[in-house]
């Protein structure tokens, strides 16, 4: 090849989240760091262990040799650069300047999107399993995810079910969908056809579509990406898609997305929005990036990419075929993600897909939790690396992981706190992690551990017992102690029992009021109708049905929130007996 895809590089660092936030707390879901004599091999994080397209370091190179770096509009180049990329890639015809803006990323797009198309508390749809990105962007304006599950067929390829699509749609009154297309976690490239009927259930809806397409240059042998907005007039109108060469290119740390919006209307009413918030500004470095990413030379070194990729995947699915018994993976269409279906092996073993997966992360295997992504079971797989990283990583899964045998990475996992701090390993790839870091990891892997569990159990009765004394002080109109009370001055203040089953909690920093309007509020909804999950951020989460509130509650965790507290039914029954609810 004439591209370089097989170096190994170093990036302890070099700013790589990938690497350098093993075993730390980024954003709720980071792997932790290895058993000792293991290396990490980083397989989370969506981005790519390869060196980006010469193109790229030599065009930020050339600019940054220049002294000067003022305000700036970005070149005509930059926009005839992606109408061309467009053209020549997926086929797009009818693009020109005016249907393109710059983004601060994709996450920023959504939220814009989000911002100006909907209200808090209004439903958004999106098919599940899911990227654990469009998650925090619902949950954090204040909406609710609808979902839709995406099902195997009988060849093991992920399909839509649209009469499911339809029915959640209208039963939550949705006018605002996000369509993950080529889709992540799964792989799937959506043909034409099934583009289209996807659309045509939005369109009976009267839904808009925001689609992510930042995955559309990643697909393999005898799949090729249709943009969401081709499939049919009503799609150009009504589709407000997202790029970026972020993930082809390895620059997701420049920041340079942007979208295609071809209605005038709400082009100018995104477009207006994200430029009054001054934050949605290009970056130079990223304007020449693109610029040189989306060249003939861009090109060239893509396609070899992809042949890379796409025969690292099937590597890795031959592999896992043949020697994991139990788990169930398909192969990819697209994108440098496998997503693992751990059920069977869970089931055959006795194990829970955390031991699973922290016993990977204990022999170095750098992997995600499944948990984010909708993934009951599963774990998320990156294979954009050097096919002789991967080997080693498919080694160490075939002999640590999944295996009958309680190898090393099992046993540690019940390590106590002082067995793992005295022998500790030197982290990802002997990076010199503090010793308060390597603390915190130990105290995050011992939390879930069975014995663990019982201590936390025992914790919380205390608690409740604490909180029931606080609030027969309030009963007799005395303000209660925060301090005595073990509590912060953030309560809970209630909730609303809504339509679809959820929780929505608002806050009040005053504990008098906050105390009152809890009591106030639980006399209307029953226990057994309205299952307590847990405490998100202070605050109670719930559902109709129990599990769908700790699936919510976990939703939320690996979207960066922290749950203090998950419920059993038999305690929320005894914790509303106590007054707690």
């Amino acid at each position: 090849m004439k591209y370089d895809f097989t170096s190994i590089i170093d990036r302890r660092g070099q700013d790589a989240t990938a690497v350098d936030a093993a075993g730390k707390r980024v954003w709720g879901f980071e792997p932790g760091v290895p058993m000792k004599g293991f290396d990490f091999i980083p397989m989370w994080v969506a981005d790519m262990n390869f060196k980006t397209c010469p193109a790229i370091t030599d065009a930020i190179i050339r600019r940054a040799q220049h002294p000067l770096f003022g305000y700036f509009v970005p070149k005509d180049s930059y926009y005839d650069s992606i109408i061309r990329w467009q053209e020549e890639r997926n086929h797009v015809t009818g693009l020109s300047r005016e249907h393109i803006g710059y983004e601060n990323g994709v996450h920023g797009f959504i939220s814009s999107v989000i911002d100006v198309l909907t209200q808090p508390g209004d439903r958004i749809f999106l098919h599940r399993p899911y990227y654990v990105g469009f998650i925090g962007d619902i949950i954090d304006k204040g909406r609710r995810p609808v979902f839709s599950d995406l099902k195997k067929d009988e060849s093991g390829i992920w399909r839509m079910d649209y009469e499911d699509m339809e029915r959640q749609i209208r039963k939550n009154q949705v006018r605002l969908a996000i369509f993950c297309s080529p889709h992540n976690p799964c792989g799937r490239v959506w043909t034409a056809e099934e583009i289209e009927k996807a659309m045509e259930v939005f369109r009976r809806n009267d839904c808009l579509v925001i689609s992510d397409e930042i995955w559309s240059d990643l697909t393999y042998t005898g799949h090729s990406h249709v943009p969401a907005q081709m499939v049919s007039e009503w799609a150009r109108e009504h589709v407000l898609a997202a790029y970026a060469p972020s993930k082809t290119f390895n620059l997701a740390g420049l920041v340079g997305s942007y979208h295609i919006i071809y209605n005038q209307n709400l082009n100018q009413r995104i477009t207006d929005f994200s430029a009054n918030t001054h934050y949605n500004e290009m970056n130079v470095f990223s304007e020449h990036a693109l610029i040189a990413a989306y060249s003939r030379e861009g090109a060239e070194w893509t396609d070899e990419l992809r042949s890379v990729l796409e025969d690292n995947c099937r590597t890795a699915v031959d592999f896992i075929q043949e020697n994991f018994e139990g788990v169930d993976v398909s192969m990819p269409e697209g994108t440098y993600m496998l997503f693992l279906d751990c059920t069977g092996f869970c089931r055959r073993t006795g194990r829970t897909i955390d031991e699973v997966l922290r016993a990977g992360w204990n022999a170095g295997i750098g992997w995600q939790t499944g948990h984010a992504f909708g993934g009951n079971c599963h774990i998320r797989v990156n294979l954009a690396l050097p096919k002789t990283k991967l080997m080693e990583a498919l080694g160490r899964m075939r002999d640590y992981v999944f295996t009958d045998t309680d190898t090393e990475a099992y046993l540690w996992i019940n390590k106590s706190d002082k067995d793992q701090t005295d022998v500790e390993g030197a982290g990802p790839g002997d990076s010199g992690m503090q010793e308060e870091d390597k603390s915190e990891v130990c105290r995050d892997t011992d939390r879930l551990n069975r014995q663990d569990e019982m201590r936390r159990r025992e914790e919380k009765v205390v608690r409740c017992a604490t909180k029931r004394r606080s609030m027969e002080k309030d009963d007799g109109g005395e303000s209660g102690d925060p301090e005595e009370s073990g509590d912060s001055e953030d309560f809970s203040a209630g909730w609303i029992y809504n339509d679809d089953g959820l929780l929505t909690v608002s806050d009040d920093r005053n504990r008098d009021m906050t105390v009152r309007a809890v009591k106030r509020l639980l006399g209307n909804y029953p226990v057994e109708e309205c299952h307590l999950a847990g405490f998100v951020n202070g605050n109670i989460v719930g559902n109709k049905d129990m599990e769908e509130a700790q699936n919510y509650c976990r939703i939320l965790q690996n979207g960066g929130l922290k749950i203090a507290e998950l419920f059993t039914e038999e305690e929320c029954v005894k914790l509303r007996q106590i007054g707690i609810f």
